[in-house]
């Protein structure tokens, strides 16, 4: 009985010690989403690419600043897709090495990292990249990742989205309609007013289905 209750209490404690740190991390996350999406998508031009390159310094202290942490990984290598996209060719192939990377990283924490995002990030990554011997791209690989992440959360606003976005472009409209109908119907994770990222992928995905119902096959 004693011990049960000596292992009660240093249970509580450590509640006491990692509630704040946990949530110090989700606070700092949420920042540097909101300031990663307003780069991505909101600045443009060098601006862009400035801002970008602020945040992956940024993200790197957040990955010393919190190792345990698979999140931390995953954001570390989403800035870096996002520079990616306005680096040179050389520099922009280092960056998705880098990405695949630190997302892999993130999954060996934690397989459900994100409740599947990090399996959307490395899917796509797969579907855009270039493949061998230049890069890494493979659609199959990519595919396989995709469904993978829908998978892990079937209800997932972002796993469905990626999905219905990968099948789109590989033609199977029939499929990607499927699944842009999950993502539209998903409750996101946080309230669009409240989250610039959540309110640029619900647009996506009322973009994505309206290009879906000009197709006719």
């Amino acid at each position: 009985m004693l011990r049960k209750s000596t292992l009660l209490l240093i249970g509580i404690a450590i509640q006491m010690l990692t509630g704040p740190a946990r949530a110090d991390f989700e606070e700092d996350l949420r920042d540097f989403a909101q300031s990663w999406a307003g780069a991505r998508y909101e600045a443009s031009g060098d601006e862009r690419k400035t801002q970008l390159t602020a945040l992956l310094k940024t993200a790197d202290e957040l990955t010393q600043k919190y190792p345990e942490q698979a999140d931390s990984y995953l954001w570390a290598g989403v800035v870096r897709c996002s520079l990616a996209e306005v680096e040179s060719k050389l520099t922009a192939l280092g960056l998705v090495k880098e990405c695949r990377a630190h997302v892999e990283k993130a999954l060996a924490l934690n397989p459900n990292a994100e409740d599947g995002y990090a399996y959307g990030v490395l899917g796509t990554l797969y579907a855009r990249v270039p493949g061998w011997p230049l890069a890494f791209g493979d659609k199959k690989k990519a595919d396989e990742l995709l469904q993978k992440g829908v998978t892990v959360a079937p209800d997932g606003m972002n796993t469905n989205y990626f999905y219905a976005k990968f099948l789109y472009d590989q033609g199977d409209f029939a499929r990607s309609r499927v699944y842009i109908e999950r993502a539209l119907n998903a409750v996101p994770p946080y309230p669009p007013e409240q989250s610039l990222p959540v309110a640029i992928r619900q647009r996506e995905i009322r973009e994505l289905n309206e290009k879906l119902k000009t197709e006719t096959h």
